[in-house]
């Protein structure tokens, strides 16, 4: 029996709990009696209505308690994510916060900053896969060495691809391209096919600035960045911005290897799925519910592939994770209880597990990648368990996803523009649309026009 949260299985709580206690430096955070028993609310994570996710979180939720019979965890079902935020202050104030809630990691700096989070530093350290965790979770989290959040990288980018089309084009299937320059010559490759195949494609209007993002991450750059005096400011005029910018702009008029479809979000999915188009940014949970034996385009699983967002010396990729946050005004050992619960129902293999049996009782397509492993360090023991349970109950073969696997060493993940970022995205998107439909756009004017909107409307006053 493994013992994944931290809390030794059996009788050990109590033990747990005062030690985590001991050192929890948020305010009224003390312990609750030493009564060997504790409670927390937890935000359920979940807004899904489906049979198979609902099934998975009930089974998770009763392997906890049954292994951890002195934690009383009930689960909230308000509003997570952006909502959150807004509800926060009030929230925390009217003393109606939950023991455990969550934000997107690119906007943890504000309850961060303005100290609505408990600060779990020593719950952390007597988690005993702490070591194993990814440092960009835990360094974006983090002020002067305390550590504020659990961080689950729930939905990490990369690139998706039609295996088939790569075999008709003489491209190795398992080996999709790395590098801006072997992505070009792929696109190449796969267009040559002719009959309408497109190496590549994006989606139009919002959805095109987040693309421009994700593969600006993959040059080093940020869309935004904070000075020390706190302040924040945009510049895609800089040599990475430029090139991401005009990559694009020569693969559509130059190449003509980027088709000039700026597609609506979804209908990209299935034109990469029956082979319209070679290459497109996403995660793979986008695609496994279109391939397989439940499919209704008869496509087989095998089809698709997954590797890394090529780079261009950026050795980063775009990630868009939950901060997995605590009320600072709980007792320590409730926000022990809960860390110990959202870790167990996370990264703990056993309820990964009854999550996936019960997903797969209720006809649910199991995604060969659980994006809970990359939470942990490439090299991680608990990381590769989690990896194997995954792969046993997977609906689709582990060779679709493998490239991803071996290419994220070393890869930074990076999140969201943390001011605003789904305005961010709507401003790029009406430059990269310009840039795209327009053979003689001015990329240099464009980009800085851009910079100058997101920096003036959307970053002053922000600190």
């Amino acid at each position: 029996m493994r013992g994944v949260a931290g809390v030794a299985v059996g009788g050990g709580l109590a033990t747990y709990l005062a030690s985590c206690s001991r050192g929890l430096d948020s305010p009224g955070s003390a312990p609750s009696g030493g009564t060997g028993r504790a409670s927390a609310t937890s935000w359920s994570g979940t807004s899904s209505t489906q049979p198979g996710d609902l099934a998975a979180q009930a089974a998770a939720l009763e392997l906890f308690r049954s292994r951890f019979p002195d934690i009383d965890i009930e689960l909230s079902t308000s509003p997570g994510g952006t909502e959150t935020l807004k509800l926060l202050p009030a929230k925390l104030a009217g003393g109606q916060l939950e023991t455990h809630f969550a934000v997107p990691l690119a906007s943890a700096y504000i309850p961060i900053g303005q100290r609505q989070t408990a600060d779990i530093t020593s719950v952390l350290k007597e988690w005993p896969h702490a070591e194993e965790l990814n440092p960009s979770g835990i360094e974006s989290t983090s002020v002067d060495g305390r550590n504020f959040a659990f961080v689950d990288f729930t939905n990490t980018h990369g690139l998706l691809y039609n295996r088939r089309l790569f075999r008709e084009a003489g491209l190795d299937p398992d080996a999709p391209p790395t590098t801006w320059d072997a992505f070009r010559e792929a696109a190449a490759a796969i267009t040559s096919l002719g009959d309408g195949v497109f190496g590549f494609a994006i989606e139009g209007g919002l959805v095109a600035g987040w693309r421009h993002v994700e593969w600006l991450y993959t040059t080093g750059a940020r869309v935004e960045t904070q000075a020390d005096d706190g302040t924040w400011t945009c510049d895609l005029t800089t040599p990475e911005g430029r090139a991401t910018a005009q990559l694009w702009h020569d693969m559509r008029h130059r190449d003509q290897t980027m088709s000039a479809k700026l597609y609506q979000y979804g209908d990209l999915f299935q034109d990469l799925v029956i082979g319209r188009i070679g290459m497109m940014i996403g995660g793979l949970g986008d695609l496994v519910p279109l391939v397989g034996p439940n499919s209704q385009l008869g496509v087989p699983v095998e089809d698709i592939g997954f590797g890394i967002l090529p780079q261009n010396g950026g050795n980063a990729t775009y990630t868009n994770s939950t901060a997995e946050l605590f009320n600072p005004t709980a007792e320590a050992d409730s926000v022990a209880a809960a860390f110990a619960y959202i870790s167990f129902v996370n990264m703990d293999p056993d309820a990964i597990e009854v999550k996936l049996k019960a997903q797969a009782d209720n006809a649910a397509t199991i995604n060969p990648l659980d994006t809970s492993a990359l939470a942990l360090r490439p090299d991680s023991a608990l990381r590769r368990e989690i990896e194997a349970v995954v792969r046993k109950h997977s609906t689709a073969p582990a060779e679709i996803y493998q490239p991803f696997v071996d290419g994220m060493n070393g890869i930074e993940l990076v999140d969201e523009p943390p001011v605003q970022s789904q305005q961010v995205y709507t401003l790029l998107g009406t430059a990269t649309e310009a840039i795209l439909t327009n053979a003689g756009a001015d990329i240099d004017a464009e980009m800085e026009k851009v910079a100058d909107q997101i920096t003036t409307q959307l970053l002053a006053g922000v600190s």
